[in-house]
């Protein structure tokens, strides 16, 4: 199973009058935020899972789990990627990605 996640740098009131900026997995409505500490009005892309064909046991004569057992199981884990994943993203994507510590990043570089 492969999961997407998708994160979106934003601001949010930091309880003390003021902001700070974080990622979050969701918008947070910024029309009452003052000028310069506006979001993004929707995700550039929703999360996913892509869930493989019958996984088959090696050393197990036969054996496979089915697709709707694959989409159970969880042996979740972060795939860090490089400079080297941008080149295998589909051409229509190509370019509009960098990476940042492990992980596509689309925008400017983040700064606190």
């Amino acid at each position: 199973r492969l999961e997407r996640y998708v994160e979106s740098f934003q601001w949010e009131h930091d309880g003390r009058g003021g902001y700070r900026k974080d990622w979050f997995p969701y918008l947070i409505d910024s029309r009452d935020h003052t000028p310069g500490h506006l979001n993004p009005l929707a995700m550039p892309f929703e999360n996913h899972t892509q869930v493989s064909l019958p996984i088959r046991i090696a050393g197990a004569a036969g054996l496979a789990l089915s697709r709707e057992l694959n989409g159970l199981i969880d042996f979740s884990e972060k795939a860090q990627v490089d400079t080297e994943d941008l080149k295998r993203l589909p051409d229509e994507l190509k370019g509009t990605f960098k990476v940042s510590e492990g992980y596509f990043l689309r925008g400017r570089d983040m700064r606190f």
